[in-house]
């Protein structure tokens, strides 16, 4: 018998530290399975997606692209909600209330229902709430319920979205005329607002009413409405920008770049800078041709164009570049072919050219050709070699078209004489040998 040498303490001591070890060993167990789990159930989903979106991420692939995740639209899965039947009963009343806090009060309530049902029911009619925010927008002396009501037609036009683009056009003119409001917790608001209905129309659609605020005298539209198309400008490119409806405001804009009011220049110079981006900048030049000239504005906007490529990224760019390196490209067919016909360097030169029909001429008249090693021969190749030379000579200063260097008379004229003579030579040195 082996006596322990332990006392009973010990061994309690050593049992509490095992129990405790293998509490935490199941613990750290049970972590490690629900990570594999999670991590398995997460290939699954990624497998999934490989399966469903094969042909797109190889066609990507194929075209050069990165693939890009497709983000679901989480506007798409909500269900749409009737939120004027929700509305307390009170609210038509306390709407036109001449307090301003029943008025606020209203137009919170209304907002909350906005903001907890972003997507509206279409099938509802809302013509008639558009308008009392459209009033209240314009209309109303509280700053507070302004805002609010602002706050209110965004959520509208966010839950609409293409359907509240019949409203945009009696909305637009009041938005833009009440950018006059310098006080952020107006502007802000309206700013937001803007964003929201240009989503729902096209730029061609609100192409008036941006020219009509640009035109405004009031520096902070224009600082507004140059800054809404900076926004807006980033959204497009060269093939989606429309065409038409910048050549009438790049003017406007470019009236801007001189404006007395330091922050007009600026968001006019971010504008132009971001439509540069959008469109390349080769094509851009056109429209700024009345300030090329011009160094100090011309880098202010090339600041704001380097700023918008940055921010657009670097995929954006690459798409960016090849559009107008395509639109650039010129057939590559052509070039060959009219270097072929018309170019003098695919042309024969003319030595080149007289130089063959003399061996042509030559070849016929084989039997007047003297012995190989007679000397006289030797002096008819010599002046053969001379009289295009000095021809080249004559010619090089006169610059004629391609089609006339062999067509006029006197050059004819000349080869027929010089073919005689070089033949009559020989035919001479052969009589007198005999």
């Amino acid at each position: 018998m082996i006596p322990m040498t332990k006392p009973r303490t010990v061994l309690q001591k050593d049992s509490f530290q095992i129990a405790e070890f293998a509490e935490k060993s199941q613990q750290a167990h049970a972590e490690v399975q629900a990570k594999l789990s999670a991590t398995k159930s997460a290939g699954q989903a990624s497998a999934e997606e490989t399966k469903g979106g094969g042909e797109d991420a190889t066609s990507s692939a194929t075209s050069g692209g990165v693939p890009a995740p497709k983000e679901v639209d989480l506007w798409d899965t909500l269900d749409p909600v009737d939120v004027l039947a929700k509305l307390p009963a009170d609210f038509s009343t306390n709407i036109e209330s001449k307090k301003w806090t029943e008025r606020r009060d209203a137009l919170q309530a209304f907002l909350d229902l906005l903001s907890a049902n972003p997507k509206l029911d279409p099938k509802a009619s809302y013509g008639e709430h558009v308008s009392l925010l459209k009033r209240i927008i314009e209309k109303d002396a509280n700053i507070n319920v302004a805002a609010l009501a602002a706050k209110c037609m965004k959520c509208v036009a966010e839950g609409l979205r293409k359907k509240f683009a019949p409203h945009a056009p009696a909305v637009i003119p009041v938005i833009f005329d009440k950018f006059k409001e310098k006080k952020p917790l107006l502007r802000d608001p309206l700013v937001e607002c803007i964003d929201a209905i240009a989503a729902t129309t096209t730029l061609e659609a609100m192409g008036d009413d941006v020219i009509a605020a640009l035109e405004k005298p009031n520096p902070n539209i224009k600082i507004q409405t140059d800054l809404f198309l900076y926004r807006i400008f980033k959204l497009f490119n060269s093939q989606t920008m429309p065409k038409k409806t910048l050549k009438s405001i790049a003017p406007l804009l470019i009236k801007h770049t001189g404006d007395s009011d330091a922050e007009v220049r600026d968001a006019s110079y971010a504008a132009l800078g971001c439509a540069m981006r959008a469109i390349g900048e080769k094509a851009c030049l056109p429209l700024l041709s009345d300030i090329l000239e011009d160094k100090l504005k011309m880098g202010k906007i090339k600041e704001f164009y380097q700023k918008a490529c940055e921010e657009a990224g670097p995929e954006v760019i690459t798409q960016m570049v090849q559009s107008v390196h395509k639109a650039d490209a010129p057939p590559s067919k052509k070039p060959e072919s009219a270097a072929k016909k018309g170019t003098p360097a695919a042309r024969e030169s003319p030595s080149e050219g007289r130089a063959t029909e003399e061996e042509a001429a030559g070849d016929e008249d084989e039997s007047l050709k003297p012995p190989a090693g007679a000397a006289p021969a030797k002096k008819t190749q010599e002046k053969k070699k001379e009289i295009p030379k000095k021809v080249e000579e004559e010619e090089e200063p006169v610059k004629k078209p391609p089609d006339e260097l062999l067509s006029t008379n006197d050059d004819k004229q000349q080869r027929l004489k010089d073919e005689r003579t070089l033949k009559f030579r020989p035919a001479t040195f052969l009589i007198d040998s005999k």
